[in-house]
């Protein structure tokens, strides 16, 4: 979901700001990186509760 909402605010970047992209290279990249590593840690962590 989060990474939905951050494509949408870039879209809306792009289309209102000249330099858009480093400004989605600056947040939404990282913002992404770090949902997506939260997702991953969430799962893992997960099966070895479950595994246990």
């Amino acid at each position: 979901m989060t990474i939905v909402i951050s494509l949408a605010s870039a879209i809306g970047y792009l289309t209102n700001q000249d330099n858009s992209l480093q400004l989605l290279i600056n947040w939404v990249l990282p913002v992404s990186i770090i949902v997506l590593v939260g997702h991953l840690i969430a799962i893992l962590s997960s099966r070895k509760l479950n595994a246990a």
